[in-house]
């Protein structure tokens, strides 16, 4: 019996790696002109970013574990804003990306699952 195969589309889904490097490169610098921790964790995100993106093992609580350091990091720079705007960016930026990536997860696991 054969088993019909379907070749899978993924041009629509060319948009879920694809902003996640772009998102990630702005927070990235973003992170990166703060110095500090932020430099030091800021690549590791983005890294999470794209290996929970291209959905490899664990995929899920990698993307988690993203969603929540990009909020933590973002809520991070907020608090630290009074010294420089530019750290209102990050922390805005930072916070955007957490939520996002957050909601993208769990969209992505219930349509998996």
């Amino acid at each position: 019996m054969t088993v019909p195969v379907q070749p899978q589309d993924e041009s629509r889904e060319w948009w879920l790696i694809v902003f996640p490097i772009a998102a990630g490169l702005l927070a990235l610098f973003s992170f990166l002109s703060l110095g500090g921790l932020f430099a030091i964790v800021a690549p590791w995100i983005i890294l999470g970013a794209i290996q929970s993106a291209t959905k490899r093992t664990g995929w899920q609580i990698l993307g988690m574990i993203t969603s929540i350091t990009f909020i933590g990091m973002g809520a991070a720079a907020l608090l630290l804003a009074h010294a420089s705007s530019n750290r209102s960016v990050a922390g805005v930026m930072g916070l955007i990306c957490g939520v996002w990536y957050i909601g993208i997860t769990l969209w992505e696991m219930v349509k998996k699952g």
